[in-house]
């Protein structure tokens, strides 16, 4: 499965992310992973119809697979990616890190 890019994020009042799309070459999806009390929100058609009932019902617990989309995972793993590089780069400068 290709992984998706993510786009640097706006930090302004919210956490703002812009992920590709898997169906349509060159678009992209709007990630908030601030909104909904960090349960996140994207625009795609996925999330607005199959994970935003989950949410909104609270049926599923933080960060399931039910109340995620691809998109909200790609930036999760983006961010996690990030923070591993920070840590590594503070504590082990010695050691190399690959993005890949």
């Amino acid at each position: 499965m290709k992984r998706l890019k993510v786009l640097e994020g706006e930090f302004e009042s919210c956490i703002v992310f812009k992920v590709e799309s898997r169906s349509t070459p060159d678009a992209y999806h709007t990630v908030d992973i601030s909104s909904h009390q960090g349960y996140g929100q994207c625009s795609c058609k996925n999330w607005e119809c199959n994970v935003w009932p989950v949410v909104r019902d609270k049926t599923a617990r933080r960060l399931t697979k039910a109340a995620r989309c691809s998109h909200l995972e790609a930036v999760y793993g983006y961010l996690l990616g990030k923070m591993i590089k920070s840590l590594i780069d503070q504590f082990a400068p010695h050691q190399s890190y690959d993005e890949t």
